[in-house]
Parts: structure tokens; sequence; C-alpha cells
């Protein structure tokens, strides 16, 4: 449920309904919020005016629109259940049954780096509704699904950094090493 406090005035907007009133301040609900995550069985492909062909869905949580070439769209399903089992800055993990092949939309803004595994299987995370995240699971039953924020950058800088702290090891041993003095050979007779 998603509340959105409004300090100055109490508005009639389609899609708000107020909840209550606490000393001039208006709590609203905001009647067209979706879940964090659910499962979207029809598919249409996106259009080069993205924001205006989701703003003429009837229902949003029902249809994914994707970029590249979309499935072929399903039966008219209500959109699936999710259970968020974990869910951090960089790991969020989910459990959902579907009944047929359906795109998991997570409420979580699309960026790269962001790497799925499906049932222990490595799928791509793809960009969903212009700017959510979604993962295409090909049939109906169970999954759980893993996604971790793993961008090569990090990899890369995780290895750099590695490297640089063994090099940075290897000069102060060399530089500290028990150094052995070399006499001047002896020339007594």
């Amino acid at each position: 449920m998603l509340l959105i406090w409004l300090r100055l005035l109490q508005w009639d907007w389609p899609g708000l309904s107020l909840v209550t009133e606490i000393d001039g301040t208006y709590i609203y609900r905001n009647d067209y919020a979706l879940p964090r995550a659910w499962v979207s069985y029809q598919t249409r492909q996106v259009e080069p005016d993205w924001l205006a062909q989701i703003e003429a869905l009837p229902d949003l949580a029902a249809v994914a629109v994707v970029e590249g070439v979309a499935p072929p769209a399903n039966k008219s399903i209500p959109a699936g259940h999710v259970e968020i089992v974990t869910y951090a800055a960089d790991v969020i993990e989910l459990e959902t049954t579907t009944d047929a092949p359906g795109w998991l939309v997570m409420s979580e803004i699309w960026y790269p780096g962001w790497q799925a595994t499906v049932n222990s299987s490595i799928q791509p995370v793809e960009r969903v509704d212009g700017l959510l995240r979604g993962v295409y699971l090909a049939q109906a039953g169970q999954y759980q699904v893993t996604l971790r924020y793993q961008p090569r950058s990090v990899i890369w800088g995780n290895w750099l950094a590695a490297i640089t702290a063994v090099m940075l090891g290897l000069v102060v041993i060399w530089r500290f090493r028990p150094r052995t003095k070399i006499s001047a050979p002896d020339d007594t007779f």
C-alpha cells in the first residue's frame, strides 16, 4: 500500500483515495500502485512512444511491454503472485509459481549490471515497461529467482585492487628483506 502525504490542500485526483486527515495533513492511497513484483502473462513489443503505450494499457500488471523480440502473448490470465524471500541492496531472491510462460516484473529501476539466476540457470535481466527489471519465465512451474548486482566495472575494480595489493606486498617484502653484508676478502697471508 503506497501512501502519499500532501500538506497543502485536499486534492481530488483519479487513482487517489483519501485515507485520513491529521491536523491539516491529508493521507491518500494510490489505488494504481502495483506490488514489488508480479508475473505478467501477456507481452507486447515496445513502441517508440512507450510511455503513451503503457498509459493506454487497461491493466499494467497483466501486460509486459518489452524491447526486442517479444515472446508470443498468452491468454488473458491475471497477474501472478510473487513472494519476496530476500531483499537487499545488491541481492533480491523471489519465489513464484506460474500457470503459463510469462514475465517476472519487479518494481525496480532497470540498470546494467543486474544478473539473474532462475532455478540455478543464468537468465538475462531485461528492461520491461520502459524502465523496470524483468526476467522471462519460459514455461509454467515453480521458480526460485535470484538477482545480484554484479557490474563488470566492480569485478574489474576488484581484480585491479587485488593485483595492486599483491604488487605492493612484494615491494614491501623486497624493501625490508634481511640484507647480508658482503665482506671484503681478507688479504692477509
